[in-house]
Parts: structure tokens; sequence; C-alpha cells
């Protein structure tokens, strides 16, 4: 696996203040990507970085798309914010970046919810992401970089 330092500015978003209903700018950290498996691939989106994710999890619908394995057997809870929820688990490959500066990670292990929400984002976490990488956030210039960790 070829891997290449990144680096992309933080996507902006108008979203609505949860309190006062206005709306207001936020900035996230996106990483272009697509996902693949068994010859068919998606479209390329952004992924959110989240250091606070342990792993990769998937939209339940890009998983019917790339007819990932969501075999029953395969069913495991996960812990998101203080609750459990019934996932798949399965492996895809995961192709990072764009324009030309492409890093492919084969045999990523994936977690798909089990039930649909529109809501639901492809989450990139620490496992593998940040294994590969030494990632800085810069939130003054809200970018990120990303470069190649070279183990000692």
């Amino acid at each position: 696996m070829k891997l290449f330092n990144l680096l992309f500015p933080y996507k902006k978003y108008i979203v609505e203040d949860a309190e006062t209903k206005e709306e207001k700018i936020c900035y996230r950290p996106m990483l272009p990507c697509s996902v693949e498996w068994a010859g068919k691939k998606s479209p390329l989106t952004d992924g959110l970085l989240d250091s606070g994710a342990d792993g990769v999890v998937l939209p339940l619908g890009l998983a019917e798309f790339l007819n990932l394995d969501l075999n029953p057997a395969n069913k495991k809870p996960m812990n998101v914010v203080g609750r459990k929820i019934e996932r798949y688990v399965t492996k895809a490959n995961l192709i990072l970046g764009r324009g030309g500066r492409l890093v492919t990670v084969s045999d990523v292990t994936v977690s798909i919810p089990t039930e649909e929400d529109d809501n639901t984002p492809i989450i990139l976490g620490r496992n593998p992401i940040f294994e590969l990488y030494n990632i800085t956030f810069i939130e003054a210039e809200k970018k990120f970089i990303m470069k190649v960790y070279k183990k000692q």
C-alpha cells in the first residue's frame, strides 16, 4: 500500500442551533473517500474524520449497495454516545483522497448499524486511519494534515 501525505480544508455546513433554532456555520474535518468491495465502488463522498471513534462506520444503504456481508451471525452491539446499537461487522476496502492522490486501505473491518438512519455519515475512526497517519487538526485554519506515520 502506497501512502501519501494529505491536507484538506474542513467542510463548511449550515446547521440549526438546537436552542435558538437559528442557522449557524459549522466546520467539520471531512476526508474525501469511497468504499469498494467485490467489484462495486461507491461514488466519491466525504467521511467524518473522528478521533473519538474506534473504527469505521458505514451507513446501511451504502453497505447494501456494495453487497457487503450483512449476515445476522455477524451482529454485535456497539457503544454510541452511551447507548448500545446493533450492528453488522464485515470487511470493505477504503479509498482515501482525491485528484489522483488516492490511498487504498484493503480489508478494513467496518461496522454497519442494522437500522437505516439518513443522518449517518461515513465515520473514519482511529482504526485504521490513525494507525497509518499522524493527524493534526488545525482548528484556527479549519484544515487537517495527515502525515504518513513511520515507526521508529
